[in-house]
């Protein structure tokens, strides 16, 4: 995150909504900054599952949901993953599936799972039920975040922070590992990221709580590894010339925060006049998707939007509040036009203030996607380049500041790889079209 004017607005906007939603300020300053310590967590690191429990139990009192019912269970790997494992092969990023879940029964009690690889990395373990919990904290709240539900896993992981777990997240946001790959110490090198924000976003989270709470910057920062903790420095310095911003934060009210998303929603502009009949979907022949009705209805849609947004954030605008299996179809479309126009990093990296965020949940939309179609070796090829999106925009700006940009070799470069592939997704998209047309009506009732 590079603490510019854009990207701390929506950070504020994030804030302002948890503040408004969960309590105000003052819900903030009665939460502990937690830290990885036996004061918080007594417990003895171990790797049976009773250790996951006394972990989640810990959180619960710390966040006064002591009484809250809960159930935990453990996610157990496949017998290929522990393959993958014992060869010293990175199976989270090879499967790529979430840390954790969480589900709410009809009864409003909540089942949380983890990943059971997570009892050998306790702190992992922990920013992982924390984020679970926040869900869980989260799942009265009625009143949408910025940019709509979509953006609910990117809010909870804020929302990790607002609970006083901000040292836990950054720590765990992105860990890179160099390692000899065989006897003749030929090198190699591996990722893992954790959650839905980097390392700086979630430091900027941290400083923004502390700064709330009153917390000294020296605590926090003595538990940070180096990474987080040069972000989270630079955070509580930027913090210093945004009095109105904390001030604004501080007097945050439901009602106040009801006033600012009335005119927040009054302000952006209806889609109305893009249709999608039947008579449209009949010239779709899916031989060049550019020229195609699918995705003159994204562009049409986009011209509809608030200009003072960039052409990419106002395509990704122009994909919400559709029905699901629209919405996936068009995902396709825009990454297959995008990628046509200027190779994958055009079609994954999205322009906007918080990159790595939107990259990253618009790639897990497109994924998902892909596997809608029943293109699962293009979705497969796509969660393997997921975790390459960090990489990609820290590596590149390290490489700005070193000026050795002549030097930069992006992990996002894999287009001959992606073009070797079949274009399953084109049977199936036309065999919708021919036999399920009504999914991908709008309005839905065309």
């Amino acid at each position: 995150m590079i603490f510019d004017d854009n990207a701390v607005d929506y950070h504020l906007a994030i804030w302002r909504w948890l503040l408004g939603t969960l309590g105000g300020v003052e819900r903030v300053r009665e939460l502990p900054l937690l830290l990885p310590t036996a004061e918080f967590f007594p417990a003895r690191p171990n790797t049976d599952p009773a250790y996951a429990e006394a972990v989640l139990r810990s959180l619960m009192r710390h966040l006064d949901m002591a009484d809250w019912p809960c159930e935990l269970e453990m996610i157990v790997r496949s017998t290929d993953e522990h393959a993958l494992a014992k060869h010293g092969l990175n199976t989270e990023q090879s499967f790529h599936r979430p840390a954790g879940t969480f589900r709410q029964k009809e009864d409003g009690s909540a089942i949380i799972q983890y990943d059971e690889s997570q009892l050998a990395d306790p702190v992992s373990l922990m920013a992982t039920l924390l984020h679970e919990l926040c869900h869980y904290q989260m799942s009265s709240v009625e009143l949408a975040p910025p940019g709509g539900w979509r953006m609910e896993e990117v809010c909870t992981d804020v929302a990790v922070s607002f609970f006083g777990g901000g040292v836990l997240v950054a720590n765990r946001a992105f860990q890179f590992q160099q390692h000899h790959i065989d006897i003749e110490g030929r090198g190699g090198w591996s990722w893992k990221s954790q959650g839905y924000l980097s390392e700086s976003q979630h430091a900027y989270a941290l400083a923004v709580f502390c700064v709330l709470k009153g917390v000294n910057p020296d605590l926090p920062a003595k538990h940070l590894r180096p990474g987080p903790k040069g972000y989270f420095l630079e955070a509580m310095k930027d913090l210093r010339h945004r009095r109105e911003w904390i001030d604004e934060l501080v007097s945050t009210t439901p009602e106040s925060l009801a006033e600012v998303m009335a005119v927040s929603n009054a302000a952006e502009p209806a889609a109305g006049d893009a249709v999608l009949s039947a008579e449209e979907l009949s010239e779709c022949h899916c031989r060049s998707l550019q020229k195609e009705p699918l995705w003159q209805f994204v562009v049409q849609r986009a011209l509809q939007q608030p200009e003072d947004l960039s052409w990419d954030e106002r395509e990704l605008m122009a994909l919400r509040d559709l029905p699901r299996s629209l919405s996936l179809v068009l995902h396709v479309v825009r990454f297959i036009v995008r990628t046509e126009e200027g190779g994958l990093q055009n079609a994954v990296l999205v322009d906007t203030a918080v990159p790595e965020t939107v990259s990253e949940v618009t790639l897990q939309n497109t994924i998902e996607g892909f596997e809608h179609l029943r293109d699962y070796s293009r979705a497969a090829f796509l969660k393997y380049l997921l975790p390459g999106i960090r990489v990609h925009l820290q590596t590149l700006t390290e490489a700005e500041a070193e000026g050795t940009l002549d030097e930069f070799v992006s992990p996002l470069d894999r287009d001959d790889g992606w073009q070797a592939l079949e274009p399953v997704y084109l049977h199936q998209l036309r065999l919708i079209i021919r036999d399920q047309p009504a999914t991908l009506y709008y309005p839905t009732s065309s």
